[in-house]
């Protein structure tokens, strides 16, 4: 896609594995690929309309939405720093 463009063989990736739980992944089987730029040229892809976000979901996100992503895990990140620090932590003996 646009001149200079160099592909490669389309590349399945079925699963990921994040601190040891796996997730499998949706579209495993790609029967192309698509480039928008070569190995030294690359590109960026602007203007990119938000995706589907879902279990089933083979959309491209684009950066608005990683970064609302990144922005809910920081505030996990400080609601569990509070919590070992000992904030908001009951603990009842039976």
């Amino acid at each position: 896609l646009g001149s200079g463009s160099v592909t490669a063989a389309a590349v399945g990736t079925a699963s990921a594995v994040i601190n040891g739980t796996t997730y499998a992944f949706q579209g495993t089987a790609p029967t192309s690929t698509v480039s928008i730029g070569a190995p030294g040229p690359e590109r960026t892809l602007t203007n990119l309309a938000a995706g589907r976000i879902s279990g089933s979901s083979t959309d491209a996100v684009n950066g608005s939405q990683l970064f609302a992503t990144n922005q809910a895990v920081d505030s996990l990140a400080s609601t569990v720093t509070n919590i070992n620090t000992g904030g908001g932590i009951k603990y009842f003996h039976a």
